[in-house]
């Protein structure tokens, strides 16, 4: 009997050390796969942060393209005349394998634009939003007179220039007028000839002036402007006669001497050789002729500013037959497309949220 009591005792402790070490392996096993499963969730989770972080810079690279793309590519003949407060949007093209994107500029005053570009990655999971504030530059040129001319104008011709600064007539400028100039000034122009070539879109070649040029004049309608024709230099009448080209300014280069009877026109008008304005013409912004320029007739007009050699009238001119006045407003919009743009010296970009 008490052997029989012993042999039971020893197998109940086996049976129990079986019943743990059951025990601890589930234990064991439940531990191990608490920890796969939290090894692939972490590692499930640093995917999808890698993911949307490149998916955010591939959208911040593209917002960011988008605007250096606008500057670079900055088209001053339709941004640069938006009214205060205006936008327009600019179709851009982002580099490949960041994303698509768009910018849109806000004219914010006289002198700044805000370029407001956004970026999208790939599948557009992601989106970036980025401003920029610009400011312009204009093109190498000052003018500290309504005429600078390099010889003296007779008495006659100097009496009917006028430097007061007075809008073009019927205009409305939001900027208010500046002080008044020297009608006439003895002097080299502080102009850089070259760049400002550099601007023309219009050139008349000296074989393509045998004559007077007899019909410059808008070509459009209401809403729009025909800018391929070569003797449209937009309109300056206000009200616009031809609305679609009253924020047209182009500039116009004669590679040699260029007389124009009758028309109108306005924006930059650089002639290479001699000038001669007949027949009424009028013309609104800046003139820059290395020759002469002469009138002759009657009741030619130039609201902005001249710059020539000599100022001439012609042994026909009727009294008071022309006339020249100042005009900050017609200078900054003949030079405006022709204005390009910078950051501001601080903080390129901002992100906008």
């Amino acid at each position: 009997m008490r052997t029989l009591a012993v042999h039971v005792g020893v197998r109940h402790a086996r049976a129990e050390r079986r019943g743990f070490a059951i025990v601890a392996t589930v234990f064991a096993l439940v531990i191990v796969a608490a920890l796969v499963t939290g090894a692939f969730f972490a590692a499930e989770q640093e995917l999808r942060v890698a993911r949307n972080s490149r998916d955010a810079q591939r959208a911040l690279s593209a917002a960011e393209a988008a605007l250096g793309l606008t500057v670079a590519g900055w088209d001053g003949a339709r941004l640069n005349g938006l009214a205060v407060g205006d936008s327009a949007i600019v179709a851009v093209s982002s580099p490949q394998g960041t994303g698509a994107a768009g910018a849109t500029v806000v004219r914010l005053n006289e002198q700044l634009f805000l370029v407001r570009a956004t970026g999208l990655s790939p599948g557009e999971v992601a989106r970036r939003t980025l401003g920029l504030v610009v400011r312009l530059v204009p093109p190498p040129a000052s003018f500290r007179a309504a005429v600078t001319v390099l010889a003296a104008p007779a008495p006659e011709v100097s009496d009917l220039i006028d430097g007061v600064d007075r809008d073009p007539s019927g205009w409305s400028c939001e900027a208010l007028p500046g002080d008044t100039l020297p009608g006439v000034v003895v002097d080299s122009a502080s102009v850089d000839w070259d760049a400002l070539v550099a601007l023309a879109l219009t050139i008349y070649e000296p074989a393509e002036l045998p004559g007077p040029v007899v019909d410059v004049a808008p070509m459009g309608d209401a809403a729009t402007c025909d800018e391929t024709a070569r003797n449209n230099w937009g309109e300056p009448g206000r009200p616009a006669t031809v609305a679609g080209c009253a924020t047209y300014f182009p500039t116009v280069y004669a590679k040699g001497d260029l007389t124009l009877a009758g028309g109108r026109g306005q924006g930059l008008l650089l002639v290479e050789g001699d000038l001669t304005l007949a027949g009424g013409f009028e013309f609104v912004g800046a003139i820059i002729v290395r020759g002469s320029l002469s009138f002759v007739g009657s009741g030619a007009s130039v609201r902005g500013v001249v710059v020539a050699a000599s100022l001439r009238a012609g042994p026909d001119l009727a009294p008071g037959g022309f006339s020249i006045g100042y005009s900050s407003c017609a200078l900054r919009s003949a030079l405006g497309p022709g204005s390009r743009v910078q950051p501001l010296e601080r903080r390129a970009w901002a992100e906008l949220f």
